[in-house]
């Protein structure tokens, strides 16, 4: 298939872009920052690649973070077959457990968002947790790797509005099947800004 003039190998246990909206909507956002930001750029839970891919083709290094071995393969795939693999580093690891701090300008994360908990593996890239745990690990655990001034592309749902990161911005919004997607944008202000905490029952 192709998305946003990339040709994706994309196989069948992992998601195509184009059936969900805020890959869609996360793409677009992209596409506006990578132009005043120069990375290095991570995506966490990058799937076949298709975000990283999209700076790496605008000649920002880019690093694609996944779990499912099989999906990281399939990126390394896309970047081959996109002219783009010297700009492209796949990595498995789970969230930024694996990357030192004040490394990447730009970090986006297309988080599980739905407060459900998993009961398989293919669960963990929608289910965030019956309490948005998981999705709240992740989104807190990228602050520390961001460098000064970068920022924090990410996506939520209107379920999840209660784990939104202070000072985070609405850049864009659309309806899904049954709620609204977000795509918001967390700066980090200075090398000591921790992990923010969260205040409950953020309203949109």
């Amino acid at each position: 298939m192709y998305f946003r003039g990339l040709k994706l190998y994309i196989p069948s246990n992992c998601f195509p872009p184009r059936a969900t909206v805020s890959t869609s909507l996360l793409a677009n956002a992209l596409e506006v920052f990578i132009r005043k930001h120069r990375g290095p750029l991570l995506d966490i839970g990058s799937s076949v690649g298709q975000l990283p891919l999209l700076a790496a083709k605008a000649g920002i290094f880019s690093v694609g973070c996944e779990i499912d071995v099989c999906c990281l393969k399939a990126s390394r795939i896309n970047a081959l077959i996109n002219d783009v693999y010297t700009y492209y580093a796949p990595v498995a690891c789970w969230g930024a457990s694996c990357f030192r701090d004040n490394c990447f300008g730009i970090i986006v994360i297309n988080p599980p968002f739905l407060p459900l908990d998993p009961s398989e593996q293919v669960d963990l890239a929608i289910c965030g947790g019956g309490d948005l745990s998981l999705t709240k690990r992740l989104l807190e655990s990228s602050i520390p790797i961001l460098k000064e001034k970068g920022i924090l592309l990410y996506t939520l749902s209107s379920f999840a509005t209660r784990i939104i990161l202070p000072r985070s911005k609405i850049l864009k919004k659309r309806w899904g099947l049954f709620d609204h997607i977000f795509v918001l944008m967390f700066k980090k202000l200075d090398q000591r800004s921790s992990p923010p905490s969260h205040k409950p029952g953020i309203q949109l």
